[in-house]
């Protein structure tokens, strides 16, 4: 009787030892997965987001080729980042942009070619539409630096008298003209088409005929049905904008820009992908003043047209500061945006949101609308 208990007392004994064993392995397994997800994911994800900000540091100190080579290493690390590839084209533009108000127009060329050499190294790895589609607009845009002999703000575009589908005086023109800088980024010069002769000839044309999209591809018929790259312009209730970038029968999807003057010297533009004719995916909305040469940048994930998940606010001011701000939107609606009356209730009256930067400074959302999102689409 005494053996058999001592034999139960030492196999308890042995099951506790190894449930003990177990338990202090999975313990370690557990600590070690901690260790190595920490490592793996948030040291990168940490030192990636840095890497951003050292790049926009060095835009906001002109030092373009640095940022260059920043948002590189970060396509090293993650080829297919919108975020850095956006980043990158940015900051080739702009440093050719610099070169050339030196008037250095070759230089300028040499840089929009680096752009395209590097790109199609890149596209080698990861096959990208969207890289192609940069490799062509950086590749034409190096040939503008070089041909730039235009006078006036439309360039050398004349309706051809030949032509009976586009007679003279077509205001069809102008979205020609908008295709023409917006397929290679010059968004400064939109700011002469946007708000122009032409373009309001246009809209009227179109309010007369009761239509509220123009979409200009290569037959140049504005049907809705188009299918490829194409200039669009479309009428909303509080005006209308430009959109550059892919359609599917007539539909915007795929990557695209639209653009939209906001007064003299200033614009907004949504940089993105679409599906179903609204902004869904990834993508950045801009405030460019060019008269205080400051720039914000709103990027993050949208759902049709509205900020949906974790957005970042970066303030770019003319004196180099760079102020970053966070925040999360679930499908236009952001809580942790801080809600202030304005002072100057002579101007506004009410209350509208703000985000709270680094530094301490707020930054008012310049909307009146209840959601925050995309042009006419953050209107409801």
């Amino acid at each position: 009787m005494t053996e058999v208990t001592d034999s139960k007392e030492t196999e308890k004994k042995k099951s506790s030892s190894a449930g003990i064993i177990i338990c202090l392995v999975s313990l370690g397994l557990l600590i070690a997965a901690g260790v190595i997800l920490f490592i793996v994911g948030t040291g990168p994800a940490r030192n990636f987001r840095k890497m951003n900000t050292d790049a926009l540091r060095c835009i906001s100190n002109k030092d373009y080729e640095g940022a260059v080579e920043v948002y590189q290493k970060m396509l090293e690390i993650a080829p297919g980042n919108t975020n850095a590839l956006n980043g990158l084209d940015r900051a080739y533009r702009m440093w050719a942009d610099y070169l050339d108000d030196d008037n250095e127009p070759e230089l300028s060329a040499e840089v929009m070619e680096d752009e395209a050499a590097y790109l199609a190294d890149l596209n080698e790895r990861v096959h990208s539409k969207k890289i192609s589609r940069l490799i062509q607009d950086v590749e034409q845009r190096a040939e503008d630096y070089l041909n730039d002999d235009v006078t006036d703000p439309f360039g050398n575009i004349d309706p051809d008298d030949s032509d009976q589908q586009r007679p003279d005086g077509d205001p069809t023109v102008v979205l020609e003209a908008a295709d023409k800088y917006m397929s290679v980024g010059d968004y400064n010069d939109m700011l002469f088409v946007d708000g122009s002769e032409e373009a309001d000839a246009l809209v009227q044309l179109m309010k007369d005929r009761g239509q509220d999209i123009f979409i200009f591809g290569d037959d140049y018929s504005g049907e809705k049905d188009y299918t490829g790259q194409a200039m669009g312009l479309y009428i909303v209730p509080d005006g209308y904008y430009f959109f550059y970038g892919d359609y599917v029968d007539g539909v915007r999807s795929g990557y695209g820009t639209c653009y939209w003057k906001n007064g003299e010297g200033t614009y907004e533009m949504y940089q993105g992908y679409w599906a179903d004719d609204k902004p869904n995916g990834e993508g950045t909305i801009t405030h460019r003043d060019e008269n205080a040469d400051t720039t914000t940048l709103i990027t993050g994930n949208f759902t049709d047209g509205l900020q949906d998940g974790n957005m970042s606010y970066d303030v770019l001011d003319s004196i180099g500061t760079i102020n970053h701000g966070e925040y999360t939107a679930t499908m236009g609606d952001a809580p942790e945006i801080k809600v202030s009356y304005n002072p100057y209730e002579d101007y506004y009256d009410g209350y509208r949101p703000y985000v709270e930067l680094t530094d301490g400074t707020v930054m008012y959302y310049d909307t009146n609308s209840e959601y925050l999102g995309v042009l006419s689409f953050r209107r409801r």
